[in-house]
Order: C-alpha cells, then sequence, then structure tokens
C-alpha cells in the first residue's frame, strides 16, 4: 500500500512539473519571438552599408556597427529560446554556438579595426582575413546549415495550426533557409529579407500567444507547439 501511494504520488508530482513547465513555455516563446523578429529586422536595416558596395574603415567604425550585429546575434539566441520553451530539439541552440563567435568578431573586432587601422588597404585585408580564414568560416558555414535545419523543420510544420500560425511558420522556415544566400543580395534585398523574417517572427508570437491564452490543455499533456518552435 505505502509503495503504490509513494507511486502515485511521485507520478503526481511529474505531471505537476510537467504541467508547470508547458506552461512557462507558453508564456517565454511569444515573447522570445517577438523579440527574435524586432531584433532580426533591425540588424540589416541598421547595419551600415558603403555606397560602392563592400566594407569601408568608416563601416566598422560607425557604432551602428556592432549594435546591428548585437542585435542579430540577439535574435538568434532569442529563437533558440523560443524553440527549448517548446521542444526539446537542440538544433537552434547549435547553430546559435556556431554562430555568435564568428558574430562577436565581426562586431566587436572589425569595429576595432575600423577606429584604429588607417589604411584601407590593411583594413579590407584584415577584414577579408578573419572572413575567410579557415577556423572563423568553418565555423560560419557550419552555423547557417544548422540555422537552415531549424528553418526547414519550421516549414514543414506551415500546414498545422491555425492559418496565422500557417504562414507565419512558413515565412519564418524560409527566412532561415535562406540566411546564407541572402548575405549575396544588395543591402535593399538584405533589408527586405530582414523585414519579412522578423514579420514571420512577430506573427508567430502573436499566434503562440493566442494558443497560450486559449483552452488550458488536459493535465498531463503539453500543448501542440505551433510550428515545432
Amino acid at each position: 500500500m505505502t509503495d503504490a501511494v509513494m507511486t502515485a504520488t511521485g507520478a503526481a508530482t511529474m505531471t505537476t512539473t510537467s504541467a508547470k513547465v508547458a506552461d512557462a513555455g507558453r508564456r517565454v516563446a511569444p515573447l522570445a519571438l517577438g523579440f527574435a523578429g524586432a531584433a532580426l529586422a533591425a540588424y540589416p536595416i541598421l547595419r551600415p552599408y558603403a555606397a560602392a558596395g563592400g566594407d569601408t574603415a568608416a563601416q566598422f567604425a560607425s557604432m551602428l556597427w556592432p549594435l546591428s550585429h548585437l542585435l542579430g546575434m540577439a535574435g538568434f539566441v532569442a529563437i533558440a529560446l523560443a524553440r527549448s520553451a517548446r521542444t526539446r530539439s537542440p538544433l537552434a541552440w547549435l547553430a546559435a554556438s556556431f554562430l555568435l563567435p564568428y558574430y562577436g568578431a565581426e562586431a566587436l573586432g572589425l569595429h576595432a579595426v575600423g577606429e584604429h587601422v588607417g589604411q584601407a588597404a590593411e583594413v579590407a585585408a584584415t577584414a577579408e582575413a578573419f572572413r575567410y580564414g579557415g577556423l572563423s568560416l568553418a565555423l560560419f558555414a557550419v552555423g547557417l546549415v544548422l540555422l537552415g535545419a531549424v528553418g526547414v523543420q519550421i516549414f514543414r510544420q506551415a500546414r498545422d495550426g491555425a492559418p496565422l500560425a500557417r504562414w507565419s511558420s512558413a515565412a519564418v522556415g524560409l527566412g532561415l533557409v535562406t540566411y546564407l544566400p541572402q548575405f549575396f543580395l544588395p543591402a535593399p534585398g538584405r533589408m527586405l529579407h530582414g523585414v519579412v523574417l522578423g514579420a514571420g517572427l512577430v506573427a508567430l508570437a502573436i499566434a503562440e500567444h493566442r494558443q497560450g491564452t486559449g483552452s488550458p490543455a488536459p493535465i498531463g499533456r503539453a500543448p501542440a507547439p505551433l510550428g515545432h518552435l
């Protein structure tokens, strides 16, 4: 009898804990998605661009250079946080882990180069050596591939849920899958990509919030995540 009572008590405790975790996920995911949308939309808009293309010391030296890239980094972390609040998939955290070292050097290292290196040729050579160095480029490439894999997972779930959840999941999935090729677009194209991805993330945050404020899930069963984010 005692063993049966202890077993029942343990099961009830686990059920209560699962319900609390699910409730926390319903609160955290929309906030994280909304922040990610704002950050990843602002990143390419605030980033300085040269009129003739390429990057210059003046761009690197601008305070908008580190600020915009730090917003991009925060956006990747927020996506990973939203995803982990809903699923156990580690892909988004792995993507962020590989991307952040490259972005950190881009944001802070190249900013210091722009402030302290006077010759344009030296600035360009330093930036190229960092960006296309074997280790840094490998980290960046792996991070982008993993980010694309996250996008594929989200895109495949676009048919599930309410209409807002479906189209926003499709927009987010497509935006993450195309994050690598968008680097080769001119400035207006990169800005447009960021706005579309950001709008998708904000819309998905609204859909998550609507689901979280709807009818509660039965005890012991967490609600199905929208877009598996």
